[in-house]
Parts: C-alpha cells; structure tokens; sequence
C-alpha cells in the first residue's frame, strides 16, 4: 500500500475544537505522524495579524495556531508551500507531487465542492483546504480529505478542477516531509511557552489586544465609522474564542493536578466572552451608528487587557516561572 494510500484510510481527523478547515487537518496530519501535536494548542489567544499597512485603516485576521511557521519551528519539518502561478497547469503539479507518493494540501474554491455545507455549495466563493491523496484518471475521479466540513471519499475531476481554477480565491499548495519530523524537546517547549506568554515571540504585523484598543482610541471622529468597519472585516470575528479554546484543551490535558487549573479556565472563558461582546458592539456601532456602542467596545477592550495581565502571570506561574510581568 502506498504511502498516500495509508494516509487517506487511516489518517483520523481531529475536530473536537473546529478551528478552520486547513488548520484541523494539518492537527490531523501532524498526529497521523505520531507527533505531539497537543503542544501547539499552548498559544496566546489574543494575538491578531495585521493586514493593511496603512496606519490609519487596519484590517486583521487571527493569528493561527496550527500553522507552517509554527509547525516547521516545532518539529523541523520541512515542507514547501507555494501559490500556483496561473501560466502554469495546477492539476498537472498535483499530479506529479503524487506520482511523489507525496499527499497535497490544495487550496481550492469552496463554491464547487459538492460535499460542502448547502449554503455554501454553488452559492459562496470562499477558501477551502482538502488534502489530496490520488487522481483516479480513468474513472475521472479525485480522493481527498477534509476536516470542515468532515469528508474522506472522491468527487469528480471536473468539479475539482472548476475549483482548482476558479478566479475567485488565491490557490495555494502545501507539502510537508514527514521524515523531517522531530518532537520538541521539553526544555525548548518551556522556552516557546515563555515566549509565547510574555509576547517576545511577537513579529512584524502581529498585535495584541491592547494595539487595538489605542488604535480605536486615536481614531479621528469623522473617520470612525469607516475605519471599524474595515476593521470589523474578514473571518477574525468569528474566530476570536477558538485559540482560548484550544488553550484550555491544552491546560486541563498537561496541568490537570494544578491547583490554578480551574481558576484559569474560568478566566480565560471570561476573556474569551468579553473579546466577543467587544467584537459584536464594535459591529453593531457600524449599524447603529451610536458612540454608546462603540463606548461599550472600547470598555469591554479595556477590561480585557487589564485580565490579559493576570492571565499572563497565572500562565508563567503553571508552567514554572517566576512572576515577571508588570
């Protein structure tokens, strides 16, 4: 049986927290391989990626768990993710990373897959990852997997290839070598945790919850309005509480003895509701078009960062170091 083959029958998909659809399959993909994958769960639920360089128009969108750059820090894996270039033939790269025995992560257009949720199937354009595990020629057939929504099974050639091509979404693709795969050792882990809490690990274009905060704060009145709609945009919105989530997963599964565990658990829960009452009065301020709203928002961001401080401390604490945020 050939390598894809193993993958496609036995691979299990981990959807006990729905994240999104490429980052449960790459936690799947990562477990398949019997690596620890727990430990990217440990992750700083509050962290946002910024978009737009312009100063004074953000967009953002959640700053991933599961994602390559953490997964080739890690576990040293090796992998190569490109965007198609649209002179070149897409199926025809597929098909040769198969010939590989080499599965494929391929983002596609989520309009034309026939397995997807009925408001989206032919009704919504949008980004979908499916792992790639053969081409049935003769029978015009393609045998994927996907985590959200849960399929393992084939559809036809052509309806994957009116996504694989669809103008509508950016395609991507993504290989990984399961063969440079190496668990983390604990004293690296203990370092990543540390990084992870204190936000030293922060790069170019991540922000925190209280970079928001001051930037709603400076925005000029007559702009306003404007400014928090762009910011409202894209899929952040929705995803606010999956990185607590996976957070909490993290700490009742390796701190179970803790005497903080519960205490934690709870606060965390706590930052997760106000984020989405924020969140959904900043939305409603566009609507309203009422400062109260907005005021709200920004009273709730407030209170976040002030139980961001304590969820920090409480974090160094449970992983074994001493209080050094102030």
């Amino acid at each position: 049986m050939s390598n894809c083959e193993k993958i496609y029958h036995s691979i299990a998909i981990n959807n006990e927290i729905e994240i999104d659809c490429f980052q449960n399959l790459l936690l799947s993909y990562l477990e398949y391989y019997g690596m620890n994958a727990d430990e990217l769960k440990f992750v700083w639920p509050y962290a946002f990626v910024k978009k737009e360089a312009d100063e004074n128009k953000w967009r953002i969108e959640h700053d991933d768990a599961i994602s390559i750059e953490r997964i080739r820090k890690y576990y040293n894996a090796k992998c190569e993710m490109k965007y198609f270039d649209n002179n070149e033939r897409k199926i025809d790269i597929i098909r040769e990373l198969l010939k590989k025995d080499q599965a494929v992560f391929v983002c596609i257009d989520e309009y034309y897959v026939p397995y997807h949720y009925n408001y989206i199937y032919l009704n919504q354009h949008g980004v979908h990852t499916v792992l790639v595990t053969k081409i049935d020629e003769e029978n015009n057939l393609v045998q994927l997997v996907s985590s959200i929504p849960y399929f393992k099974g084939e559809i036809t050639l052509d309806c994957f290839l009116n996504a694989l091509e669809s103008m509508q979404v950016n395609q991507w693709y993504c290989v990984l070598d399961e063969n440079s795969f190496i668990n983390p050792e604990k004293y690296v882990l203990d370092v990543y945790k540390r990084e992870i809490v204190m936000s030293t690990e922060k790069v170019d274009k991540i922000i925190l919850t209280e970079d928001i905060l001051l930037y709603i704060l400076d925005l000029k009145e007559e702009n306003r309005a404007k400014n928090i709609s762009e910011l409202c945009k894209g899929t952040w919105g929705w995803k606010i509480t999956k990185k607590g989530e996976l957070l909490i997963e993290y700490i009742k599964n390796n701190y179970s003895r803790s005497p903080q565990l519960k205490e934690i658990v709870e606060l965390i829960e706590r930052l997760n509701s106000e984020w989405t009452r924020a969140y959904k009065l900043m939305y409603k301020s566009i609507i309203s078009k009422k400062d109260e709203d907005l005021n709200k928002a920004i009273n709730y961001l407030r209170e976040e960062c002030e139980n961001e401080k304590i969820l920090r401390e409480k974090l160094l604490i449970l992983i074994g170091e001493e209080k050094v945020y102030e």
